[in-house]
Formats: structure tokens, sequence, C-alpha cells
């Protein structure tokens, strides 16, 4: 019997699912009069390329949110500070946000800058929706990873092995956690260590935000589930910047491609479809 064939899931067209089996529930959420405030930073002269890549890219995710919880009825409040606002000015933001008694939701888009963490930490706990609070957040981890949870999980049950490449980061370490509670101990990977770990694995995660992170030098046959849920975006207009490298996930016993027994040390894997450098931030 013959490999079976890759699945390739389109994360829009499961967007579209779930936009469609929610849309009963718009008119009655927006009758609450209730909102959501999604805080971004903007661009200034003199940042690195690496930083604005990833400014960019909080940009579209922003936007993405903004019209997600729009198509569910919620009010949206877009606030975009400069990458150099002042921490009081940010401080304000998160305040009134938590004065608000019509407000429901508080998201600062990360990466921002290190100064405003402490004041990242006064938000409303009640209205922390994206596991910013740690600890403290009535989340146990943020949006992003729950749904890849989600989607790994029927994959990872039975006693497979799952590695989470990027476990340290702010998305991994919520993987980690909520593997954890459905008491799953995943191989945790990170910057410096050896990839080729993760091909002995039956599902590997990647969430380092760099697409491209797993090459074929570590795809093989065996594997249930290979979620690469990096983003990049394309240019900086507005209308390009949504053409990015989208995540990606595969399901199958079959790999999308044929697997190659070459080792790979992340970020600089010898493969060409893993050269993408990843910084940790």
């Amino acid at each position: 019997m013959g490999p079976q064939e890759t699945n390739r899931i389109s994360g829009r067209a499961l967007l579209r699912q779930v936009k469609q089996g929610l849309s009963q529930y718009q008119e009655p959420v927006r009758r609450t009069g209730r909102s959501i405030s999604v805080i971004r930073f903007e661009p200034v002269r003199g940042l690195d390329a690496q930083t604005r890549v990833k400014l960019e890219a909080s940009r579209v995710s922003a936007n993405q949110k903004l019209k997600n919880f729009s198509s569910m009825g919620f009010g949206t409040k877009d606030v975009h500070l400069p990458h150099n606002v002042d921490p009081g000015r940010f401080h304000e933001e998160i305040l009134k946000a938590n004065e608000d008694p019509n407000s429901l939701g508080i998201i600062v888009q990360f990466p921002p800058p290190r100064t405003l963490l402490p004041y990242v930490q006064d938000i409303d706990p009640r209205k922390d929706i994206d596991g910013l609070l740690g600890a403290r957040s009535q989340q146990r981890a943020c949006a992003t990873a729950d749904g890849i949870t989600r989607v790994a999980l029927p994959y990872a049950r039975d006693g497979a092995e799952v590695s989470v490449i990027g476990s340290k980061g702010f998305v991994g370490g919520g993987v980690v956690r909520l593997l954890n509670d459905q008491g799953i101990e995943p191989v945790c990977l990170d910057y410096g260590d050896d990839l080729s770990r993760a091909r002995q694995s039956d599902v590997i995660i990647s969430v380092t935000g760099s697409p491209g992170i797993i090459g074929r030098d570590i795809i093989a046959d065996h594997h249930r589930a290979v979620i690469d849920s990096g983003f990049v975006p394309r240019g900086t207009a507005p209308s390009r910047a949504t053409r990015g490298t989208m995540p990606t996930t595969f399901l199958s016993a079959s790999p999308p491609y044929q697997a190659e027994s070459v080792l790979s040390r992340w970020p600089c894997s010898s493969n060409a479809a893993s050269r993408r450098r990843w910084t940790p931030g």
C-alpha cells in the first residue's frame, strides 16, 4: 500500500467556516455595545530591519483581529502608537481601556518596546483575552497557541511524541502549557538546539515566527502532522503585506516532499528550505 496523500489545510478556509458558524450571534453581540481594544506599534526612523519586519507582521495580525472581532459584532478600537512612544502615554491607553465599562478585552500586539513591558502587566486580568499576564491571566495561553494546539491534539494521542520548536517564546510557551494540560510532555526545542531531534517525533509544531524552519531534512514519512505557524509579510504596502508567508499545516502519514537524512541546526539549516534566520525576540 502506497503512502497516503498529504492533506494541506487552509487557514483562510477554516476562518471562513468559523465566521459562518458565528454569524447568527453577530446582532445579539452588537446590541451589547461591548468592544475590544487592540494596541500595536508603528515603526519610527532608525529602527533595525528585523524590528521593522516584526512590526509589519504585527500590523497585519492586528488588522486580522480587528476584522474578525468586528465580524462577530464587537466594536473595535484600533490603537496604534509610535515604537518610541512615551511609557506614560502607553500606560494611559491601558488604564483608559481598563476603566471603560464597555471594554471587554485588551490586546497588546507583540513585540512591544521592552520599556513598556512592565505596563502591560497593568491590564485588568478580566480583560486580558490573549494571555499576556502569564499566571495572573484568566487565559492559559494566547489565541494563536490555543488554535495551534487544537489542530495538533487529534494527532498527538495514543502516546505520540510531539516536538515544539520555539518552545521558549510567547506562543510556543503557550502551546507547551496547553499540551501539558492534556497530559502531553512535548520535546521542547529552541534557539541553538539540534532540530534534527524533531525528526524522531510523530508531530512537529514550529512556533518560531519564521516560516520554513522545518526543512526537508526534518520531515519524515512517519510524521502524523507538521504545523509551521510562521508568518512573514512580503513588502510593506498594506495591499501586499497580507500576501505574506502564511501558517501551513500538513496532516498525513506522508510528508509534502521526500525526506532527506541531513542534520539540521536551527536557525541555520544546511537545507535551503530552512535557511531563514530566526532571531529570538
